[in-house]
């Protein structure tokens, strides 16, 4: 079953083929599509690896650590591989918490490969939050699959819930709040104040420009991209030419006066 791996065959396949049955699907969706279904279905040979490498993850801390590949094209073939690859798997970026801004890591590697279940620490954020019962889209800042721009994102973020949030905690009137609804919520309004600053902070350092771009959602990126060049193309058959500003509004300075 771990050569074959006739279940990740099978989902991967279905789908590309729902992709493939939709409508307004470019030709770039389904390339994607198959190069993930590509790289899936490599990592299904090196499985067993997966195992020696959870064994070296409890020696070693580097080993450990999670490496999901990043959303290049490139990274889509060789990552999911190379993931199960003991050492090699080094190749990949880590992957950095944005509560804790260090590497995450699998407490005890080798319990999932007896269990099927991973062991991991929470930190100090994490542990109120699930107090709280914060949803995670409002603890986390949304990833963007470019391993490197998450990174600083999440570094920069968790430093400036290190800096801020005892403070918040510390607070009289927070403390004083009466059901952890209300704790949960002045608690979120904090956290998307935090999430701006550490954007910003990215910001000053890559340029808006750039942030904006990568933060994007890549289906939302695609599709303005089609709708870019559809309009480039029908300006360039247009025998009008290039398109004439609007009209003035009427009665743009203000409207009609009447006699009584």
């Amino acid at each position: 079953m771990a050569f074959l791996s006739i279940s990740r065959a099978a989902g991967t396949t279905l789908t590309l083929t729902d992709l493939i049955t939709r409508g307004n699907i470019s030709p770039e969706d389904i390339a994607r599509a198959g190069v993930g279904t590509l790289g899936q279905l490599m990592a299904a040979f090196f499985v067993p690896l997966q195992t020696v490498s959870e064994v070296v993850g409890g020696v070693t801390e580097e080993e450990g650590k999670a490496r999901i590949p990043t959303d290049s094209w490139a990274a889509q073939v060789y990552g999911p591989p190379l993931a199960n690859v003991p050492f090699a798997r080094r190749l990949l970026p880590e992957t950095v918490s944005q509560t804790s801004g260090e590497a995450v890591g699998t407490k005890h590697p080798w319990f999932r490969n007896i269990t099927g279940l991973n062991l991991r620490d929470s930190d100090r954020v994490q542990q109120i939050a699930a107090g709280l019962g914060v949803p995670s889209s409002t603890l986390y800042i949304r990833e963007t699959g470019d391993r490197e721009f998450d990174n600083k994102v999440a570094r920069a973020y968790a430093g400036l819930l290190k800096e801020y949030l005892p403070e918040v905690l510390a607070d009289s009137e927070y403390s004083a709040l009466s059901s952890p609804a209300l704790k949960r919520d002045v608690l979120g309004k904090i956290l998307g104040r935090i999430k701006r600053a550490a954007i910003g902070q990215v910001s000053e350092e890559l340029g808006a420009e750039e942030v904006q771009t990568k933060r994007e959602a890549p289906a939302n990126r695609r599709r303005r991209l089609r709708w870019q060049k559809y309009l480039d193309r029908m300006e360039a058959q247009s025998p009008q030419g290039p398109p004439q500003p609007p009209l003035e509004a009427p009665f743009s300075d203000g409207p009609p006066s009447f006699p009584e």
